[in-house]
């Protein structure tokens, strides 16, 4: 009872009648220059983003969906491209490039490329797109080179994506 007293005392000598409330965190930083932010990158945002959005929130990983459920969604491979690229949450962004792998095309690998091959790059983020180039044609060299000069990362989180891609073959 004494501490619960104390307690109200001190919410009272505060002076603050509002509960406490979590404030968003701050955008994630973009993977490129700001002279490609999304306003003014050449590919629109998709129509798919926020429904693909969504759906990349699941609470667990399991939960995401698979390649049926994603061509049900508008733009899909568009989106998670999208997503990859310009989603302000880490976890969107690093869910969205995993998925990639199920959508293999040039055009794909070469935003995967992109974001694993920049070392600035939050190591998440590379890794992300490591599991991503598993789903890709590894015998093209360049990628085939970047994947293997991963497994030698700083970072396990990379290097492990990295092993796990060159497994995939």
């Amino acid at each position: 009872m004494k501490h619960l007293v104390a307690v109200l005392l001190l919410l009272v000598g505060c002076g603050s009648r509002t509960p406490a409330v979590a404030t968003p965190a701050d955008p994630l930083p973009a993977s490129r220059p700001a002279a490609s932010a999304p306003e003014s990158r050449e590919d629109p945002r998709p129509d798919g983003v926020d429904a693909m959005s969504e759906l990349l929130a699941a609470w667990h990983a399991e939960d995401l969906p698979g390649r049926e459920a994603l061509d049900r969604q508008p733009e899909a491979e568009a989106s998670l491209v999208w997503l990859a690229q310009n989603g302000d949450v880490m976890n969107t962004r690093v869910r969205a490039l995993k998925l990639l792998a199920l959508y293999p095309s040039p055009e794909v690998a070469a935003v995967l490329f992109e974001i694993a091959g920049e070392p600035s790059n939050h190591a998440a983020l590379r890794a992300g797109a490591l599991h991503g180039l598993a789903g890709q044609d590894l015998t093209d060299p360049a990628l085939a080179e970047l994947v293997q000069k991963s497994v030698d990362d700083e970072d396990p989180r990379v290097r492990a994506a990295a092993e796990a891609a060159l497994s995939s073959r």
